[in-house]
């Protein structure tokens, strides 16, 4: 039996990724989206039978996902990248896995990232608190990022639902990419940034050092390195604009 899988805020960046990933694997895929023009342009986008989209307005509000999940209990995997918890427990007792997009804002303060000496592993936390999320926008980002996981873990443990949660926490490197584009596409040199070249080597050592070791042995299988993410997509992005 193929299995069904719900993936909330389905025309996000991210989101869309992992839509063509699941359709390209034979899943069968429902979105959320906030409105019905929103569904039909990204179900035509895919172009597959395997995709079909819910409107959820709002995601804010207590209940927002509780009759889309209604309509769809063949779903049993939930990716998170849109706060959907309380209506896949109420709702979706089928559902077994759930796996939230946080950010690498949960995980450290500026202070910790700038510290060479630290080591932030899948157990740190950004210690931001709420008066400090008023201070500042990006500071307000970060306590976002770090408030949302923290509600979804305290869920967890106060509710404990039949299903798993898994959190992902992406970052950014913003130099380490322009690197690789220039060195590997040479029909973008001048039509994109240069930077500093090898500056990225430059910052990483004057942060803190990631340990993922845990995520690794859990996953069982290697991660795909950066360098191999990003050439991979532009050639894909290449392919699609030839094509058209």
């Amino acid at each position: 039996m193929t299995t069904s899988v719900f993936v909330s805020g389905a025309t996000g960046y991210i989101a869309q990724h992992i839509l063509k990933s699941l359709v390209a694997k034979n899943y069968n895929v429902v979105g959320s989206v906030r409105t019905a023009e929103k569904g039909e342009k990204l179900k035509k986008l895919l172009a597959s039978d395997k995709f079909s989209f819910e409107v959820v307005p709002d995601v804010e509000p207590a209940g927002a996902f509780d009759e889309a999940l209604k309509k769809h209990p063949e779903v049993t995997v939930f990716l998170h990248t849109a706060s959907p918890v309380h209506a896949i427990k109420a709702h979706g007792p089928q559902i077994k896995n759930v796996v939230v997009t946080s950010s690498y804002s949960a995980i450290l303060t500026a202070s910790k990232q700038s510290d060479p000496s630290f080591v932030a592993t899948e157990e740190s936390w950004n210690p931001i608190t709420w008066e400090e999320a008023k201070t500042d926008p990006q500071l307000g980002y970060n306590a976002l990022k770090t408030f949302a996981e923290k509600a979804v873990w305290d869920f967890v443990k106060t509710e404990k639902p039949n299903f798993k949660v898994n959190v992902v926490n992406p970052r950014f490197a913003g130099q380490d990419l322009l690197d690789i584009l220039n060195e590997n596409f040479p029909s973008l040199k001048g039509k994109i940034p240069v930077g500093k070249p090898g500056a990225g080597e430059e910052v990483k050592a004057g942060r803190c050092k990631l340990d993922n070791s845990k995520t690794r042995e859990l996953l069982g299988f290697p991660l795909i390195d950066l360098k191999t993410c990003v050439v991979d997509s532009l050639n894909q992005i290449f392919r699609t604009r030839d094509q058209k």
